[in-house]
């Protein structure tokens, strides 16, 4: 007979329980509009006013729903890090140090890192986008400073406290990428319900606790060892971590293996994975490496998809070449067509000759006319019913008219990019990481 459970067993299994918050919301609109009438990840909704990240977390402060030591996790993020040895050591500095409020879960970039890849340019490390400067006690890993770093205005030098240089031996790192995994005290969301100026996660709450004297909070970082951990801030890297999970970099998270809508694929040679329900090919069709066929899709003589993700009951119809692009489900490409390194949203039709140049983002349902060509980084986006511009939250909308190459059953949205000077005049508060000239380098 087994001894009784006492209650300082249950006390300490009580106290081991971890809670976890997935923030599913980037509150930005990069993907837009891809992201105009389905979010990027699915979760509880928000309340309307939540605008931010900081809003999210007030949100959950409100509800009164942590207790304890929680994993703060962002939804975008596609990771196979273990993160027991990181809550271990959160909880050893917690015990010694009550001012210990979070730790960070970085990684450094590996050389053939597509992710990283994209954040350094030919190797002379300018940023592409959205990087960060880590600036950490080389003993402890203290999180001493944290200045994120756009693309635009360029930054030829890392910003130090002088405090910082005494007594310290300083590691100062541009090679760490952010896995968006922290462990938190309960202090966390009770900090940015007492900052209602706080929106950011890292670049507001982390840089005022590093930089408040009256706080004096403490953060810290973990380093992954092992594993693959990205996020999808927006589509060039989505486009990169899709060709990481492609190449088996994220294993076990394979499309042949853990798939998250349960299909099964068979993978062969050159990383080419075809679903093995009800998918068509024609006897003269050719797929290229890098590439994953959805279930019920089909390819018809003399198609070719290279380096491609194809959804679910996609139709690619004879003569079409689809090449480092993403067409979700239920995509009808007529004959002739050609996709250059574009996200087509589900149930897109291009009717025959259809050209789609570099960088485009085409919204659901989207109808392009016959022999239309679609200029390079054009988005374009169709207003269903009851959907208005607001809901779509572009910043200028203009209506195409028919001979611009979209069906006449419905209205289309084309965004109009800012051009190259209009963020000179924009205002001081704007977010630089959110700015024309910085989502420039964000494209695919």
């Amino acid at each position: 007979m087994p001894p009784k459970s006492t209650g300082k067993e249950k006390a300490v299994d009580a106290e081991e329980v971890l809670q976890a918050v997935v923030i599913a919301e980037s509150f930005n609109q990069r993907f837009a509009p891809l992201t105009a009438n389905k979010p990027r990840v699915h979760a509880m909704k928000l309340p309307t006013s939540t605008h931010s990240f900081g809003d999210a977390l007030r949100f959950v402060d409100s509800q009164s729903i942590i207790t304890n030591d929680f994993v703060l996790v962002s939804g975008d993020m596609v990771c196979n890090v273990k993160i027991d040895e990181m809550v271990k050591a959160h909880k050893a500095r917690r015990k010694v140090d009550h001012e210990v409020i979070m730790t960070v879960l970085v990684k450094e970039a590996a050389v053939d890192h597509l992710v990283m890849k994209e954040v350094l340019n030919g190797g002379d490390e300018r940023p592409k986008g959205e990087t960060a400067v880590f600036t950490l006690d080389a003993e402890s890993k203290q999180l001493l400073h944290y200045e994120g770093v756009p693309a635009t205005p360029k930054l030829s030098n890392a910003t130090v406290s002088r405090a910082l240089l005494k007594d310290t031996e300083l590691d100062i790192r541009y090679d760490l990428i952010d896995c968006g995994i922290d462990v938190c005290s309960v202090d966390v969301p009770i900090i940015f319900s007492d900052n209602f100026h706080e929106n950011d996660l890292r670049r507001d709450f982390v840089t005022d606790v590093l930089t408040s004297e009256i706080l004096g909070k403490k953060i810290y970082c973990h380093f992954a060892e092992d594993g693959y951990a990205a996020r999808v801030r927006d589509p060039r890297t989505y486009a990169a971590v899709s060709r990481d999970i492609l190449g088996r970099w994220c294993f076990p998270l394979v499309p042949d293996d853990n798939h998250p809508g349960g299909h099964q694929y068979e993978h062969l040679p050159g990383n080419t994975y075809l679903a093995k329900d009800k998918v068509i090919l024609s006897r003269n069709c050719k797929i290229g490496n890098n590439t994953l066929i959805g279930p019920g899709s089909r390819l018809n003589d003399t198609a070719r998809v290279e380096g491609s993700v194809l959804g679910e009951n996609c139709i690619i119809d004879g003569g079409s070449m689809i090449r480092s692009s993403y067409l979700w489900n239920n995509v009808r490409v007529g004959a002739g067509c050609i996709i250059k390194e574009s996200i087509l949203g589900a149930g897109v039709v291009l009717e025959m000759g259809v050209v789609v140049e570099r960088g485009c983002l085409i919204g659901e349902g989207v109808v392009i006319k016959a022999y239309s060509k679609i200029s390079e980084f054009s988005r374009i986006a169709r207003q269903s019913a009851g959907n208005g511009t607001e809901t779509l939250k572009f910043s200028i909308l203009t209506s195409l008219k028919l001979d611009q190459g979209l069906g006449d059953s419905d209205t289309f949205y084309l965004l109009d990019e800012p051009s190259q000077g209009a963020d000179s005049d924009s205002d001081d508060d704007e977010d630089p990481f959110e700015s024309a000239a910085n989502l420039r380098y964000l494209r695919l």
